[in-house]
């Protein structure tokens, strides 16, 4: 067993783009180590958050565990619109890889907005007051109810051309790969052993792995079961931290959570917001053509699918 180890592995976002279901494929590879806890948000010192953060000392404990492997995750999607945890990851895990996973922007906004709303961190009744809102929010710097502030500024966390040239400055291009949700959906066997070729480890046994799709959208039963499941109270974490350790809360947890989730499709989309967000986003989506060197614009038709 080894203590003090920084993972050196990171799936940085972007949220609702497949990072959880990414994490729970390379959890399967004998080469990737990943704790319990796999969005610890240690990294980005700027992002506003309406809890303790994790300590040093606790950070290194989620990793007591990694032994053999090669490589050991962190899986935060919030890093991504984050000004300062690039260079902060850089700078105590210097030799890090970096894996970014995005989608079609007017997607992503629509499927963070509920997902807020599931979590209980966004309060606003409709996607197009809650798009209103984001400068106020941004001036007020007023947190919500629960989660991180950054992650209601949705025209943010999907600006592509603003968000992933801060890994790829930091790290190169060489260490900084971008995943599109669209290939993970489809091709997910392909998209992973492309991303273990890249960390060169063994791509032979993704074939094995089970690929069920986590972290659907989902609305929740009953809005109290909801904020025990996902946000426990003090008095929760201390009845049971002497007889169920950190792994086994977490877990109780998520089964909480699944238990307690209503799985249906988002409300169709205005066509009004679809062409605010396409106007909004033109130009991230024509930057990541560019650089992925793969014709995106498709994603700001009027009748994309959502």
């Amino acid at each position: 067993m080894t203590f003090g180890r920084l993972p050196n592995l990171f799936i940085a976002g972007a949220p609702k783009c497949g990072t959880t279901s990414l994490a729970y494929y390379l959890a399967q590879h004998e080469d990737i180590f990943v704790p319990a806890e796999k969005e610890p948000m240690y990294f980005g010192s700027d992002l506003t958050m309406n809890a303790a953060r994790i300590s040093r000392k606790d950070y290194e404990a989620l990793y007591e565990s990694w032994g053999h492997q090669k490589y050991g995750l962190d899986a935060t999607p919030a890093y991504l619109v984050s000004e300062q945890a690039a260079r902060e990851i850089r700078t105590q895990s210097p030799n890090s890889k970096v894996i970014i996973c995005v989608r079609n922007s007017i997607d992503a906004v629509v499927s963070a907005y509920y997902h807020n709303r599931f979590r209980l961190s966004e309060d606003s009744p409709t996607l197009e007051s809650a798009l209103d809102l984001q400068e106020q929010r941004k001036l007020a710097n007023t947190l919500p109810r629960f989660g991180t502030l950054q992650t209601l500024w949705y025209f943010d966390l999907y600006s592509y051309s603003t968000t992933i040239p801060r890994f790829i400055f930091e790290f190169g291009n060489d260490n900084v790969i971008v995943v599109l949700l669209d290939d993970l959906s489809k091709r997910a066997i392909e998209v992973l052993a492309q991303v273990s070729v890249w960390l060169k480890i063994d791509e032979t046994c993704v074939s094995r792995f089970s690929y069920k799709v986590q972290n659907s959208g989902a609305t929740p039963r009953f809005e109290l079961l909801s904020r025990f499941a996902i946000h426990p109270p003090a008095w929760a974490g201390k009845m049971t931290s002497p007889i169920l350790s950190k792994s086994s809360r977490l877990r109780v947890r998520s089964l909480l959570r699944r238990i307690n989730s209503s799985r249906h499709p988002a409300p169709a989309l205005h066509p009004e917001t679809r062409a605010r967000l396409a106007r909004e986003f033109a130009g991230d989506v024509e930057w990541l053509s560019r650089y992925l060197d793969r014709d995106l614009t498709h994603w700001l038709a009027p009748d994309a699918a959502s």
